[in-house]
């Protein structure tokens, strides 16, 4: 449809008006719906890129929200209770893993197989490779003088919400693109931000006066590793028959979806003991994870993901996973029972 389309369609009703003035109001009537038509089309024609853009923009939006973590409010009774009734639909998953992983120690006994190799295959957080160091709290306290495992001194009692040690991260606070920090060593490839390892050393010999033995299995992990954990988690949910939109969603409530996992900012751990070397709730009543949960905001760390949580969090209960915050707002938190979210939001 052209101008020239346009102009012989209205000189056309004109001519009909005058021939047939009783008609008058029908052929207006149709004037106006053929002009209509023109200008739609031929404002179509005009902006073909721009809605096409516009139609791209909005199918990638479409997808990319079906892939959103879940947002669960704090403050909101109904929404936790929905989000209950989620968990209870999940532990059944959940509870086939714990089978799995029982099965799998059977077989390892029969076979004479390592309970380590049997827990390592199945547990969605136990470091698969050779190439990954672990140590006993022994093994890493040999490797500091004696002045590197005294707590520091006193620390102000001032926090922000800005500090660099309440950076809050979790589904809905990913990394920041520019957040910079300087890798400290452990020991071995074990590795953490720096400016935690002193109160860390003092956790350490600590738990090893009380006769607790701590080991550490995971401080920093990389993007990589975060990615590849995540994704061997969703690989093992779609193999057991789950589409891939539901095996994303149940792999966020045990591994950190990539880019928004505290590992990546050096300021998380995961530790367990010689004698209970499995990442699952267990863990918490061993005398290794009571020990931890009641003297670790002495130096600084927190209880990352407590059990009754979940509905905060966004993460299942984790008795192995401990979070730096500083030894003023730990106190606090572990005093008070609450999690980095409440925290942070309370400040």
């Amino acid at each position: 449809m052209n101008e020239t389309w346009k102009e012989s369609v209205i000189l056309g009703a004109r001519r009909k008006m005058r021939r047939y003035p009783f008609f008058k109001g029908i052929i207006t009537l149709d004037l106006t719906v053929k002009l209509l038509l023109y200008y739609i089309c031929n404002g179509i024609a005009s902006n073909t890129k721009k809605l096409v853009s516009l139609t791209v923009l909005l199918v990638f939006y479409t997808i990319s929200c079906s892939f959103c973590a879940p947002m669960f409010p704090v403050d909101d009774e109904m929404e936790q209770q929905v989000f209950t009734e989620h968990l209870e639909e999940e532990n059944i998953t959940l509870a086939l893993e714990e089978t799995e992983i029982e099965e799998a120690k059977k077989t390892a006994e029969e076979s004479g197989d390592t309970l380590a190799a049997a827990e390592e295959a199945v547990n969605p957080e136990a470091e698969a490779g050779d190439d990954i160091d672990k140590y006993s709290a022994d093994e890493i306290l040999a490797a500091y003088d004696p002045e590197d495992m005294q707590l520091p001194g006193e620390v102000s009692g001032e926090v922000s919400a800005d500090d660099w040690n309440l950076l809050l991260v979790n589904s809905r606070h990913p990394i920041p693109e520019n957040y910079e920090f300087t890798l400290g060593t452990i020991r071995g490839s074990l590795q953490c931000d720096e400016r935690i390892i002193p109160e860390f050393m003092s956790m350490l010999q600590a738990a090893k006066e009380d006769g607790i033995d701590l080991e550490v299995c995971s401080p920093y992990r990389t993007l990589d590793r975060q990615e590849y954990l995540f994704d061997r988690k969703i690989v093992r949910y779609t193999n057991r028959g789950m589409s891939y939109i539901d095996a994303y969603k149940l792999a966020a409530r045990v591994v950190n979806v990539p880019g928004t996992s505290e590992h990546q900012i050096g300021l998380a751990l995961d530790i367990y003991t010689d004698s209970y070397k499995t990442l699952d709730e267990g863990f918490g009543e061993t005398a290794a994870g009571i020990w931890l949960r009641e003297h670790c905001g002495e130096y600084g760390f927190i209880l990352r993901y407590p059990k009754g949580k979940e509905y905060i969090t966004g993460i299942e209960y984790e008795p192995w996973h401990f979070r730096y915050v500083g030894r003023t707002a730990a106190k606090e938190i572990m005093e008070q029972g609450l999690t980095l979210e409440e925290y942070v939001e309370n400040l």
